[in-house]
């Protein structure tokens, strides 16, 4: 499952709930042209193989209409073919300080596993940051594209690679995350086993979730496929996670942030990545009414402000997230041929809140 759904919409919500002008009059655009950054753009074909210890690829900041491969080279981004399989293979680390005991820091693993069907048609309301080299777009009661219009993406059924292992580097003993398919008939679906336990307090259980140390900082990872029914064995490496980060304004980890209402917002933090995507979620539970969702996608240069228009809908309590996301692509294909596009993903997540008031 999209670490967007399950992550974003759980933790966010559950704290209260181009071309361009540098005019904070710019209108929105209305074409539904898709950012070149959203999460759901298309991977590679780039073929190199993996490097042999795994060690994170260096020097690699690509253009947008470029993507980042395992041994850290720029290519331009190809698009894959209708029943080709699109992975997602991810690593993240996520800080909540409004949450005490031991969901305040948590790690989680995810896998995706699908044939690559077309990307819903985006209908959100875009603007440009006020940069202006990032995108935002603005929805209500959906996460595009994985959750849209009324259906989920990729529409293709789960496959399995038996059991799927992370192995960060750094990472303390056994230094494994392991993930296992579970069949849904028809498909399948990854949860997190056993390896490393899952957090527990007092009588609750968090299957999904594992020790923050178990995903270092800034560290090298491979991912070892055990091979299934759908996917053969192989083994991915060149994968890195992000490193740390702090929002320094506005102090949103911080009881009582406030900002402007109807203005525009400037985000602050540090150290910037270059080469990262830094996304920020602001969104805002209205119960019945459902939930409001601007994601502004910006490279990761240390700030960037959101133009006024695209804050329009928001007052008063808001949650607020910025997540790195360092991504690396890699090309193979099964024991029977069939291309696979692999994104190996390293991300930090940290949770706050925002008054905007009038």
């Amino acid at each position: 499952m999209s670490s967007l759904k399950t992550l974003l919409a759980a933790a966010l919500i559950a704290l209260f709930a181009g071309c361009s002008s540098s005019s904070d009059d710019n209108p929105p655009a209305t074409d539904g042209a898709v950012s070149q950054q959203d999460t759901g753009q298309p991977p590679p074909a780039d073929g190199a193989p993996p490097t042999a210890d795994g060690a994170p690829p260096t020097g690699c900041n690509c253009s947008p209409d470029q993507i980042c491969t395992t041994d850290g080279k720029c290519i331009a981004r190809p698009k894959p073919a209708t029943g080709q399989i699109y992975g997602e293979l991810i690593l993240l680390r996520q800080v909540n300080p409004y949450t005490t005991g031991v969901l305040s820091a948590l790690g989680k693993a995810e896998v995706l596993l699908k044939d690559w069907t077309a990307l819903p048609t985006d209908k959100r309301t875009h603007w440009t940051t006020q940069d202006p080299d990032g995108d935002c777009a603005y929805e209500i009661d959906t996460t595009y594209p994985y959750d849209y219009d009324g259906k989920t993406w990729p529409d293709s059924l789960g496959q399995s690679a038996g059991t799927i292992t992370f192995k960060p580097m750094g990472a303390p003993a056994p230094g494994l995350i392991e993930l296992d398919p579970l069949d849904m008939s028809p498909g399948y679906w990854y949860f997190h086993g056993s390896v490393p336990p899952a957090l527990t307090e007092g009588y609750g259980k968090y299957p999904d979730f594992f020790d923050v140390a178990n995903v270092p900082f800034g560290a090298a990872f491979e991912v070892d496929l055990a091979g299934g029914p759908d996917i053969a064995a192989m083994t991915f490496s060149g994968g890195e996670t992000a490193q740390a980060f702090t929002v320094t304004s506005p102090a949103v980890e911080q009881p009582g942030a406030t900002a402007p209402a109807n203005a525009p917002l400037k985000i602050t933090w540090s150290p910037a990545q270059p080469g990262a995507t830094m996304e920020i979620f602001i969104t805002q539970n209205w119960g019945v009414g459902g939930a409001t969702l601007l994601t502004c996608t910006v490279p990761d240069d240390g700030e960037t402000t959101i133009r006024a228009p695209a804050l329009a809908n928001f007052l008063g309590d808001v949650g607020i997230q910025l997540r790195r996301s360092v991504v690396r692509y890699k090309q193979s294909q099964t024991a029977g041929g069939k291309p696979m596009h692999v994104q190996l993903i390293g991300r930090h997540a940290r949770l706050g809140k925002l008054n905007l008031s009038k």
